[in-house]
């Protein structure tokens, strides 16, 4: 006569009689109800504590809590989200930042994703199209040249990949990556493509989520520990 049963520590199922009686009394019931319909004592249940009276309550019922999904699925379900405002947040302050924020934060982010030793902003003035660069060795031999673009909408055109090709050929440079808070034109994709030189393209939704998994401009909030139950130590036959 249960309504409700324990298939493993910490989780409570509703039976098939249980579901039974949530569909009768949708809109709440009392502890008097459920004890009546799970044929249960109510006073010996009750006195099981330390025999001071237990007042009566009422349980309101949300149907849209009564489901199958797990408090893993729940996290699962709720981490993307977090994540998703995180980086709307992190590009939308790029944008109202100053002009060279975008510039540094392109050489922070590569250095700390490996990609060399030190690196500089050099943007400016007849900066030639080179934002930045990042040296891959001590003696700055092998380098990769950046630009960075801070668009809000407009989707970056050929046109500025070609001009990049351009500069890193003026540099005697082979390897380039473009990034921009926007987003990039069919056209500049197959421009890039083409180069004759190694062109990475980066647009504002990967470039947030670089700095997400890099931890640039961003910081752990807090860390959850979950505990399980460890099967070797309730082994009966260690």
């Amino acid at each position: 006569g249960q309504l409700a049963q324990s298939s493993r520590r910490g989780y409570i199922v509703a039976t098939e009689k249980g579901r039974a009686f949530l569909g009768a009394h949708s809109s709440g019931f009392t502890r008097k109800q459920a004890y009546s319909a799970a044929d249960v004592d109510e006073s010996t249940a009750v006195d099981e504590g330390d025999g001071t009276d237990v007042p009566e309550v009422v349980v309101q019922v949300d149907e849209t809590k009564i489901s199958d999904v797990t408090p893993y699925e729940l996290i699962d379900k709720a981490t993307p989200e977090i994540e998703g405002a995180l980086k709307a947040e992190m590009l939308a302050k790029i944008k109202v930042a100053p002009p060279n924020f975008l510039e540094k934060l392109v050489v922070d982010l590569l250095t700390k994703m490996g990609y060399g030793t030190t690196g500089e902003v050099l943007g400016g003035p007849g900066d030639e199209g080179i934002d930045g660069v990042i040296y891959q060795d001590a003696l700055k031999l092998d380098r990769v040249y950046i630009q960075a673009k801070r668009h809000t909408e407009r989707a970056i055109p050929p046109t500025y990949i070609q001009a990049f090709a351009g500069a890193l050929g003026q540099q005697r440079a082979d390897k380039g990556v473009f990034i921009t808070t926007s987003s990039f034109s069919p056209q500049a994709k197959k421009a890039a493509e083409k180069a004759d030189r190694s062109i990475v393209l980066i647009d504002g939704d990967r470039l947030a989520q670089l700095m997400l998994e890099y931890k640039v401009g961003c910081e752990v909030d807090r860390t959850i520990s979950i505990k399980k139950i460890d099967e070797d130590y309730f082994d009966p036959d260690i």
